[in-house]
């Protein structure tokens, strides 16, 4: 514990050269602080503002489809869950370092060694420095993680975040499949945008076969091309924004004694 206080002076002295000056720091982190005891009527106004503010949805209950995955986002049902989760994607897209350690649990499990908790966090994502934070990766997984709705347990008590993660089918192995995670993607007979269309699927559950080894930069989003196999047995390739595996990166947040939620674990792999 002394060691996790010490550490995280070290990060808020350094990261006082950052664009937000010490004082709005410690007014944004009050501010998340006071987010879970907020009156109720307070909760409800920013509830609103923030699902005002949502241009992307994701329904709230999933279809069941044979051969498909349908996304879900439970987070809107929760009132309490639904700020907190908009409030950290809005500081993620900030970079805001001090806002993620204050929603991350002491004990976070970042590996499956022994390797966990703050520092190991710190330490993983390269979060030591304002330069390092700036560049850090825990901002483009987390935003990708957080778009993908999600889903609570059944006590309400814990989200899984994303929906592939959730709510994957056991019948198909997790570190063979995936699901697509839109609609009408195209699906070509080349690792190319300049190449033949074969398919266009919507949320399908698809085989992956391999990924190009040099990722690809379209739009401002660089992923590899993915070799895929539909459920019906066709082959081609898929732009691997629109891909997502189980196995990938997931997060899980659990409400605690004192009736707030924390991210508790963000991993990949099995």
């Amino acid at each position: 514990m002394k060691s996790q206080l010490i550490l995280y002076l070290i990060i808020a002295i350094s990261l006082c050269a950052c664009n937000q000056s010490s004082e709005e720091a410690t007014q944004a982190t009050d501010a998340n602080s006071r987010t879970p005891t907020l009156a109720a009527d307070s909760l409800r106004v920013l509830y609103k503002q923030y699902y005002g503010l949502r241009t992307a949805w994701l329904p709230t209950q999933r279809r069941p489809e044979a051969g498909k995955l349908n996304p879900v986002d439970e987070a809107p049902l929760d009132t309490m869950f639904f700020v907190f989760r908009e409030q950290l994607l809005e500081a993620v897209r900030q970079k805001d370092v001090f806002h993620l350690l204050e929603i991350t649990d002491e004990h976070i499990k970042c590996s499956f060694g022994a390797e966990n908790g703050i520092p190991a966090f710190v330490q993983m994502w390269q979060l030591d420095s304002p330069e390092n934070t700036q560049k850090s990766e825990v901002w483009t997984t987390l935003e990708n993680i957080l778009m993908l709705g999600g889903t609570f347990s059944k006590n309400k008590t814990t989200f899984s975040a994303p929906y592939v993660f959730s709510t994957f089918p056991d019948a198909y192995d997790a570190f063979e499949y995936g699901a697509v995670t839109g609609r009408g993607v195209r699906v070509r007979d080349k690792p190319s945008l300049q190449s033949n269309v074969i398919k266009t699927v919507s949320y399908d559950i698809v085989k992956i076969i391999k990924q190009a080894s040099i990722p690809e930069t379209i739009g401002d989003q660089t992923y590899p091309w993915l070799e895929i196999e539909m459920l019906d047995g066709k082959k081609g390739f898929i732009f691997g924004q629109f891909v997502n595996n189980p196995t990938s990166w997931r997060a899980l947040f659990s409400i605690n004694d004192a009736g707030q939620w924390r991210m508790v674990s963000l991993l990949a792999g099995d």
